[in-house]
C-alpha cells in the first residue's frame, strides 16, 4: 500500500471509529460520540502563529475517502489556499480518481480488512489520530476550502484599467442629492482573503474635494459606538467574472468604473454606488454643525452663520477701502474675503460684481466642525469664538494666515455688489463723482507741495472750523468722511469761498456737521499737511452742530 493510502485510511480511522446509519439532510450520517464526520477534515500542523495543513481528507457518507495534499492555512473553520481555484479544483480531481473506501469497528479504520489508525474525539471539530502505518496527528474539521480570490477588476471605458476591490468602500445610492452628496446605506469592506464585512450606515456622503465625509444625525458618541458594532461578515467570497459569491449564494454583481468608484446590483443590498473609502474619510455628527453661541452678556443664542466684517479700530468703515469679510455657511464652510468696500449699518457695499467676488478670496476651510467654543479644521483648531451679543463676536484665529490674532467682528445683513465707486477716468474730476476725503489725502500726497493745475471734487463732512472771514469772504475748516476730527483722517479746505464762489456774508453759514461737495487745487502743504486751495463750497446739506472755530477763530491767516 503506497503512502497516500495509509494517509487516507489513517484519516478514516480518525474520523469515523463508529458507523452508524442515520438521516441527515436526506444523506447518510457517519459519527462518533454523535459528532458528524461527513466532509472535509485537515491534518494540521503549528507553523509560529499560523495552523497549516498540508493534506486534507474527505469523508463520504458511504465510508469513501479521498486524500488532497493541498497547502493552507486554517482561519475560523476554512482552509485557505493562496493559489487560485483551478489549483484545488485540479488537485481534488486527481484525489477522486483514487477514492478508499474503510470500515470503522470500534474506534478503529479498516481498510480491506487491515486496521491501519485509532482515532479519540477532542471536541466536535478535532481529533486525534494514531497510526503505526502514517503516524500520528491532529486532524480539524473544515467547513470548505477556499482559494485566494481574484480581487482585479477591469474598469470600462474610458479608464481600462486593472483595479483591486480590496479596501473599504461606501455604498450610496445611484443618484445624486442636489448638493451633490449621497444618501448613505452601507459601509463595505473587502480583505485580501476575500472576507466581505458588512456594516448597515445611514448619512450624507460629501466630498469637497479635499476630504470626504459621512454626516450622521446621531451625536458623536453614537457615531463612534455605531461605527464599533459587529458588522455582518462573509467569509473568505469567490469571485466568478463580475460576481462575488458566498458559498453558493450570488451576493453581488460588481462593474468597476474607476479606481475610486464601482457600481452594484444585489438581491441584498440593492442597486448601489460604490465610492472608494479615503484614508481621510471623517464620520461626523450633524450636532458639530451647530455653530449656535449664547452671547457672554446673556440673551437668546446667536448663530455664527453668515457673513461678517473684521472691525478695524484704526480705519474708518465707511470709507471705500480693503476689509476682510468672514462668512460661514450651514455645512461648515468657512470663508474669508479682502475686498474693498464701504461698511455701514450692517451693510457692506462692493466696487465689484457677484461673479467676481469669489477672486477676493483669501482662505477658505472645509466642513468645519464645533466643539465647545472652538472650530475645529481637518482635526485642529482655527479660531476660537465668543459671542458679545446679536450682532457681534470675538474671534481668535490660531492658524495661519491670522495666526493669534484676535478680531472682533460684526454681523453684514447685507452685500451690495457692485457699487460704484466710481474708479474711472472721471473720478475727483466732477462734482457726480467726487473724491471721498480719504481718496482726496492720498490724492494730495501723489501731488506734493505744489498745487495742482486742475480742480477736484471732494465730499466730505465739516469736523471743525477755523475760521470765517467776513473780511475776506473766506473760510477755513476741516473736513473728513463721516465727521471726525482725528489727526490724519482730515482734509482743510484753507480760505475757500462759499457756495458757488460766493463771499461769506456770514458766520453762520457753515456748522460742523454739514455735508458738503467742494471744489479747488489739492495740495500736499510742505508735504505735510492735506489742503484744498482756491476753491468753493459746490454743494452743501447743512447739519445741525454750533460752530467750532478752533485754534484760529481769531480770523488770522497763514
Amino acid at each position: 500500500m503506497d503512502s497516500i493510502k495509509y494517509i487516507c485510511i489513517l484519516f478514516l480511522s480518525l474520523a469515523m471509529p463508529i458507523l452508524s446509519s442515520c438521516s441527515n439532510d436526506d444523506e447518510d450520517e457517519l459519527s462518533i460520540g454523535g459528532i458528524n464526520l461527513v466532509g472535509t477534515w485537515a491534518l494540521i500542523h503549528s507553523n509560529g502563529d499560523k495552523i497549516e495543513s498540508f493534506y486534507q481528507y474527505i469523508v463520504k457518507s458511504d465510508g469513501t475517502i479521498i486524500s488532497t495534499s493541498i497547502i493552507g492555512e486554517c482561519l475560523d473553520g476554512y482552509l485557505w489556499v493562496g493559489f487560485p481555484q483551478y489549483y484545488i479544483d485540479d488537485n481534488v480531481n486527481r484525489a477522486e480518481e483514487n477514492p478508499y473506501q474503510c470500515t470503522f469497528r470500534g474506534n478503529s479504520v479498516y481498510y480491506e480488512d487491515w486496521e491501519v489508525a485509532k482515532i479519540t474525539v477532542i471536541d466536535s471539530e478535532t481529533v486525534k489520530m494514531v497510526s503505526t502505518t502514517v503516524g500520528s496527528g491532529t486532524l480539524k474539521k473544515i467547513s470548505r476550502i477556499v482559494a485566494k480570490p481574484n480581487l482585479t477588476f477591469h474598469a470600462g471605458y474610458p479608464y481600462n484599467a486593472l483595479v483591486s476591490l480590496e479596501g473599504k468602500w461606501i455604498g450610496v445610492e445611484t443618484d445624486e442629492n442636489t448638493d451633490g452628496s449621497y444618501d448613505v446605506r452601507y459601509r463595505f469592506e473587502i480583505d485580501d482573503y476575500g472576507t466581505l464585512s458588512v456594516r448597515q450606515f445611514e448619512g450624507v456622503y460629501k466630498y469637497d474635494g479635499y476630504r470626504s465625509m459621512i454626516i450622521s444625525t446621531l451625536s458623536q458618541e453614537e457615531l463612534t459606538n455605531k461605527l464599533k458594532e459587529d458588522a455582518t461578515v462573509f467569509k473568505y467570497c469567490q469571485w466568478e467574472d463580475n460576481n462575488i459569491y458566498f458559498d453558493n449564494e450570488l451576493l453581488a454583481t460588481i462593474n468597476v468604473v474607476t479606481n475610486g468608484e464601482a457600481k452594484m446590483e444585489s438581491r441584498r443590498w440593492g442597486s448601489l454606488k460604490l465610492i472608494r473609502e479615503t484614508d481621510n474619510l471623517q464620520f461626523v455628527s450633524t450636532q458639530n454643525f451647530n455653530y449656535t453661541f449664547t452671547p457672554s452678556t446673556g440673551g437668546s443664542p446667536v448663530s455664527l452663520v453668515g457673513n461678517w466684517v473684521v472691525w478695524e479700530n484704526n480705519s474708518n468703515m465707511t470709507m471705500p477701502t480693503y476689509k476682510r469679510v468672514f462668512s460661514l455657511s450651514s455645512d461648515g464652510t468657512l470663508r474669508m474675503y479682502s475686498i474693498e468696500a464701504t461698511y455701514d449699518n450692517h451693510t457692506i457695499k462692493t466696487s465689484c460684481t457677484e461673479d467676481d467676488y469669489q477672486y477676493y478670496q483669501q482662505a477658505e476651510y472645509s466642513s468645519c466642525q464645533r466643539i465647545g467654543n472652538d472650530l475645529y479644521h481637518n482635526d485642529y483648531i482655527l479660531l476660537s469664538a465668543t459671542c458679545l451679543d446679536k450682532d457681534r463676536f470675538t474671534i481668535s484665529w490660531q492658524q495661519p494666515p491670522y495666526y493669534e490674532e484676535i478680531m472682533m467682528i460684526e454681523r453684514v445683513d447685507n452685500i451690495v455688489y457692485a457699487y460704484d465707486f466710481n474708479y474711472s477716468v472721471n473720478y475727483g474730476y466732477t462734482p457726480d463723482a467726487p473724491f471721498s476725503v480719504w481718496d482726496a489725502i492720498a490724492k494730495c500726497k501723489e501731488i506734493g507741495s505744489t498745487a495742482s493745475e486742475n480742480n477736484f471734487y471732494v465730499k466730505g463732512v465739516i469736523s471743525s472750523i477755523n475760521e470765517v472771514s467776513l473780511s475776506y469772504g473766506n473760510a477755513t475748516f476741516n473736513i473728513s468722511d463721516n465727521g471726525d476730527n482725528a489727526s490724519g483722517n482730515v482734509l482743510t479746505a484753507y480760505h475757500t469761498r462759499a457756495i458757488g464762489g460766493s463771499r461769506f456774508v456770514a458766520e453762520n453759514q457753515i456748522k460742523v456737521g454739514d455735508s458738503v461737495i467742494l471744489c479747488g487745487k489739492l495740495v500736499h502743504y510742505r508735504n505735510n499737511a492735506p489742503e484744498l486751495l482756491q476753491g468753493y463750497i459746490y454743494s452743501m446739506n447743512s447739519g445741525s452742530s454750533s460752530i467750532d472755530f478752533g485754534s484760529h477763530g481769531d480770523g488770522t491767516t497763514r
